[in-house]
Parts: structure tokens; C-alpha cells; sequence
């Protein structure tokens, strides 16, 4: 009995990877931890944004001006009230550039601009008989209003005027008729006046330092609407309902140009009353930043399991070929330090952007964990191997993070290289004997 061997003897590499397993998943705790960090740093981000663009402009939605003519109606009570009948321009041109600027707030960056819009087209006469003889024969065309739906006052900075036909108009704050937008500014006209001489009119509204953030959008609401904007933003995001019809991007900013026709939304050139379909046709361009440390953080930590098992695996094969053994405390001082890794690439990403930040931290951690293995291992040779494969797996983890569409591809590839390689490492292991002392083995 004496010179059998064990069963601790026999199967300690099994238990030993069990232990390991387990370590790896009670690590993945923290991890998490780590994860639920970041998703509270975007959101006080996020808050940071909503409360510069309270102040500076939020994302302004751009309408042009819409004509709405006050009707009576009569209700059975005998009561009388005011409804709108709204008529939409014949054309609708928009030309301008936004110029971007950061508005910052303790670390955090929000993108805002300062656009100069000048918005131009054709107004048409109203084909009344189109609202039918109820509503036409009680149409006050003398009272009239111009209405300029503008999702944000606060970002105006210079008086609007709207000229139409060489007369020029002032606007006003605040909409009396919420059927299209809930803010805006208006102006009172007579539709007898514009169209006394011809069934057309010109209209041109200059929107002068208009200031907003992340984005802007537009409504279609011309029976050709025309949008053209320049910025000095090189990383657009052309959003809505409707994509530019032809765009240029580069370093130095972008150029856009919208061509919609009204045959391309879902509402009419005139109506009664309220529309919901305006607001669903909104299209325009987001600002978006062209890396976002936290975004790329969170994915980082996604593949903490593949940093943990990785790193103990080529642990535990260092074990296999040395004498030396490393200590489950000893694992778990190293799983912490890969851990710590997550935390420092969000707390420098923060102050220094994600790329300083990550060879930063990943540099540190290697370093650590390089220095840690050499003092237990006692083996230079083993301790630059360990080193080494670090030094790839954090170089692959970070180019998966810079890839887009080829992330899953890539990220599939380089693990199945990695599994092929260990699979071809551990070939000719004996794992029965993996453990035994030789002199042990030799007794059996």
C-alpha cells in the first residue's frame, strides 16, 4: 500500500484546475462590479451632457415657416372656438454651416455649435376649396400667422426676421397654436396682402449663431425640401428618416445635402389641426465622438474571463514544467491585479483618453504580475514567457476594441489560434503523471 500512489498524488493537476475554475468564476464577481462602475460613469456623463445643453441648447429640430389660418366653429352648445387650417410652403431651402466647440464640465467633454442657417423657399397661395366649404367660409385670412417651429429658444442668439416679398416681419417667442410643435416663433400676416398681386410669395429667414448640442434635425415639410450643411465635425452620424443625397466626410469636417420630395413623407401640403406624422419625419446629422472611453471600457471588461483564464492557464502550465508550485492565494493576488486592470483603464481613460489609458494600465499590470511571477517562480526564462503572452493577449484584446464590423471575426480567429496552440502544447502531457514525483512513478 505504501508504494501506491495517492489519490491527491494522482489526480492533483485535476483538482488543482478545478480550483483554478473556481477562482476564475469567483473573480468574475468583482468584474461585474467593475462593469456596473462604468454604467454609472456614463450615466453621471449623460447627466453632465443634459445639464450643458439645458443651458447652452439641446439637439435643435428645424422646421420652416407654416402658415396657419384661424376658423371658427360652432359647437352644438352654442359655443364657439378657434381651430387652425395649416398650409405648408411650396419649397423649403435650408443652407448653413455648424461650427462645433467643447463646452466642459469637471472632466467631462460635450460636443456644442454655433450654426448659421439661412432658410428660403416659395409660399403658394391656399386652394381653400381643399378644406372644404365649412371650414373655408369661416377662414379669417387677414389674421393669419407664420409659424417657425424651433425645437429650442434658448440657443438663439440674434433676433429672427422673416421677410416675404421684401416686407420684413419680426418673430415672436412662444407659439399660440400648439397643432405642430410646442415651440417656435410666429408672426402675424395677411394672407390678402401677400398674394394680392400674384398666387406666389418668397419667403428668406436668416437663423444667425442658432446654438445647440450633439446634433441637429430637420422636417421635411416643403413640397421640395432642401437641406445643405457644412461643419468642421469629422465624425457625423447622418440619422432620421431620411439619409443625404450625397455627403463628403473628412478629417477636416463634413458636407451633407438633403433632396425630399413631399411624396416621400406621410402627411399632406395642407391639414386641419394637429399632425403626428411631422415629427416622425424628422432627418439631420449627430455629432457622435469618435471614441468613447466608456463604451470601449465596458467592452474591455467584457473579456475579463478571457484575461483571467488565459493568464492562470499559462500559470498552471508553468507549474507543469517547474518544480515550483503556486499557491491558490497566490492565483488570486494575480486574478486581483488583472482585475485592477479594468479600474485603472476607466479612471485614466477618464483624464488621458482610452488609448494613453489603456498602454498605460495594461504596461503597469504586465509589469506587476512579470516582477510577481519571478519572485515565486524563480525563473527568468518562465517569468519573460509569462510576460510575453500577456503582452499578446492585452495587443489582441485591443485591437478587437478598435474594430467594428470585423470585431466578432476577428475575436473568433484569435481564439481559436489560441486554443490550437495550447491543445498543441499540452499534446504529450501526461496528466496521470502530472504531479508525481518520479521516484513515485517508478514504484508503481
Amino acid at each position: 500500500m505504501e508504494n501506491q500512489i495517492s489519490f491527491w498524488q494522482r489526480y492533483s493537476a485535476m483538482i488543482k484546475m478545478v480550483l483554478i475554475g473556481i477562482l476564475v468564476l469567483l473573480l468574475l464577481i468583482p468584474s461585474s462590479m467593475i462593469r456596473g462602475l462604468i454604467r454609472e460613469r456614463q450615466e453621471y456623463q449623460q447627466q453632465v451632457i443634459e445639464e450643458v445643453a439645458g443651458k447652452w441648447g439641446r439637439v435643435q429640430i428645424i422646421s420652416g415657416p407654416i402658415v396657419s389660418i384661424p376658423y371658427t366653429v360652432n359647437h352644438q352648445n352654442s359655443n364657439i372656438s378657434i381651430e387652425y387650417a395649416h398650409i405648408l410652403p411650396e419649397t423649403f431651402n435650408i443652407n448653413g454651416t455648424l461650427k462645433t466647440e467643447y463646452r466642459k464640465r469637471n472632466i467631462f467633454k460635450v460636443v456644442g455649435y454655433r450654426s448659421e442657417l439661412l432658410i428660403s423657399g416659395k409660399l403658394i397661395k391656399p386652394d381653400l376649396l381643399d378644406f372644404g366649404i365649412n371650414v373655408q367660409s369661416r377662414m379669417d385670412m387677414s389674421s393669419a400667422i407664420i409659424q417657425l417651429p424651433i425645437s429650442d429658444l434658448k440657443g438663439i442668439k440674434e433676433q429672427v426676421f422673416i421677410t416675404i416679398n421684401g416686407k420684413r416681419y419680426e418673430m415672436n417667442p412662444g407659439l399660440t397654436v400648439r397643432d405642430i410643435s410646442a415651440s417656435g416663433l410666429w408672426c402675424k400676416i395677411s394672407l390678402e396682402e401677400i398674394f394680392a398681386k400674384s398666387n406666389t410669395a418668397h419667403y428668406e429667414i436668416k437663423l444667425g449663431k442658432l446654438d445647440g448640442t450633439q446634433g441637429i434635425k430637420f422636417l421635411p415639410i416643403g413640397k421640395e425640401t432642401t437641406v445643405s450643411i457644412t461643419s468642421d465635425w469629422p465624425s457625423p452620424s447622418f440619422d432620421g428618416s431620411f439619409l443625404p443625397e450625397t455627403r463628403k466626410v473628412k478629417k477636416t469636417g463634413f458636407s451633407a445635402t438633403w433632396k425630399i420630395l413631399n411624396l416621400n413623407r406621410n402627411f399632406p401640403q395642407q391639414f386641419v389641426g394637429s399632425n403626428s406624422d411631422l415629427a416622425q419625419s424628422e432627418f439631420g446629422v449627430s455629432f457622435i465622438q469618435p471614441i468613447d472611453h466608456y463604451s470601449l471600457s465596458e467592452r474591455s471588461a467584457k473579456y475579463a474571463i478571457l484575461f483571467i483564464s488565459l493568464t492562470f492557464l499559462t500559470f498552471f502550465f508553468s507549474e507543469i514544467n517547474t518544480d515550483k508550485k503556486i499557491h491558490p492565494i497566490q492565483y488570486i493576488l494575480i486574478g486581483l491585479a488583472l482585475v485592477l486592470f479594468f479600474t485603472l483603464l476607466l479612471s485614466l481613460s477618464e483624464q488621458l483618453g482610452f488609448n494613453k489609458a489603456y498602454l498605460i494600465a495594461a504596461t503597469g499590470i504586465i509589469l506587476m504580475i512579470v516582477l510577481y511571477s519571478n519572485s515565486i517562480l524563480k525563473n527568468k526564462k518562465i517569468s519573460a514567457i509569462i510576460g510575453g503572452v500577456l503582452i499578446l493577449l492585452y495587443g489582441i484584446i485591443y485591437i478587437i476594441l478598435q474594430l467594428e464590423n470585423m470585431a466578432l471575426l476577428f475575436g473568433s480567429i484569435s481564439l481559436f489560434i489560441i486554443l490550437s496552440v495550447v491543445m498543441y502544447i499540452s499534446r504529450k502531457v501526461d496528466w496521470y503523471q502530472v504531479g508525481i514525483k518520479k521516484e513515485d512513478s517508478k514504484n508503481v
